[in-house]
């Protein structure tokens, strides 16, 4: 089974909510998912080596990346660069096409507003 890594902004509620609803749609399509959150859920106090580390062995042994660019941060800016290094697929989510990324991040990404995984398996 594919292993499909979430890299998403984890500022608040709203976002935690968002990732966790990706993450079902996901595992309904019948992939794995390593959601960040779930694995070092922030009532477990973390240092950022830590989670560094954590995030990129997940991202290496992930198939795919799914990158969610709606208000993204440089957390996810830096795990989109990882995956790119590593070869890894990248599909970049967005709800809204108003914000230019950047070409550099436009450029390594497939960008889809529908994301159909079951074409991927």
């Amino acid at each position: 089974m594919k292993m499909v890594f979430i890299s998403g902004k984890l500022s608040g509620i709203a976002h935690e909510k968002f990732n966790k609803e990706m993450a079902k749609a996901i595992r309904a399509e019948g992939y794995d998912v390593y959601l960040p959150q779930e694995q070092l859920p922030r009532k477990v106090h973390k240092n950022c080596l830590e989670i560094l580390k954590n995030n990129e062995k997940a991202i290496g042994n992930s198939d795919i990346v799914l990158v969610i660019f709606d208000n993204m941060d440089m957390g996810v800016a830096m795990e989109s660069e990882y995956a790119y290094v590593r070869g890894k697929l990248i599909i970049g989510y967005r709800s809204t096409f108003e914000k230019n990324l950047g070409s550099m991040v436009e450029g390594c990404v497939l960008v889809h507003r529908e994301l159909e995984f079951s074409n991927l398996k």
